[in-house]
């Protein structure tokens, strides 16, 4: 897992998002408090600086090594947070964030609904059923509707609220309707069972150079070599 050097600042932008684009709005109110010698700035910021500078001085880097710095910096903006929400253009952007997520998913499910090229092309590479299709398609259309009613109820006045269910719905549909339909392909659950099935429920599997999937994917004991 070698990475450059800026590897976690791309992995902040992307994955901490939307908060992430937030930081440079949160700058000026940290050096202040700095300055003021608050400890309490001091020892989160500080935390979380020591865990990014320690995983970026290694050459192996994942999205991972950096979760400690996240509630570290989440309890570090939390007394900045009701002055940014007062500030139109800070709701405005988690609106407009709201809304793109919108646009992405529903844009996606229409694709993949009406079985567009670019959908078959993804499922092919991957060597997964059409029949997948029309349970994403779903999912990511609902998705987006609920989305947009939502944002027509809350609208930009209560921008930070639209965020908070946005995010909630997403870790659902990730949780319960994509992650499910896509496991057995992205995964070794389709594999092992179709060699469970081919072996009989009495024979003895053996798994030479496996990875932790398969192991733990088994529906048996396994015999390992390393």
């Amino acid at each position: 897992h070698r990475q450059p050097v800026w590897y976690y600042l791309q992995v902040i932008l992307t994955l901490w998002l939307p908060g992430s684009l937030l930081l440079p709005l949160l700058a000026r109110p940290w050096w202040r408090r700095l300055r003021r010698a608050d400890r309490r700035q001091w020892l989160l910021l500080g935390w979380a600086l020591l865990v990014l500078l320690f995983f970026t001085a290694s050459p192996g880097k994942r999205e991972v090594y950096v979760l400690p710095m996240l509630p570290a910096m989440a309890l570090a903006v939390a007394p900045l947070l009701p002055g940014l929400l007062r500030r139109l253009c800070v709701r405005r952007y988690l609106f407009g964030y709201s809304l793109l997520l919108m646009l992405a998913t529903g844009t996606l499910g229409v694709m993949m609904m009406t079985d567009s090229h670019w959908a078959q092309a993804q499922l092919a590479r991957r060597a997964m059923p059409d029949s997948l299709l029309p349970v994403l398609g779903n999912g990511l259309l609902v998705f987006a509707i609920a989305v947009a009613t939502l944002a027509v109820w809350l609208r930009v006045r209560r921008a930070a609220v639209l965020v908070l269910l946005t995010h909630g719905m997403l870790w659902m549909l990730y949780g319960l309707v994509l992650m499910p339909t896509l496991d057995p392909y992205a995964s070794a659950s389709s594999l092992m069972h179709r060699v469970g099935k081919r072996i009989g429920p009495d024979a003895e599997l053996a798994l030479v150079a496996w990875r932790e999937q398969n192991l733990l994917q088994a529906d048996r004991p396994v015999r390992e070599f390393g």
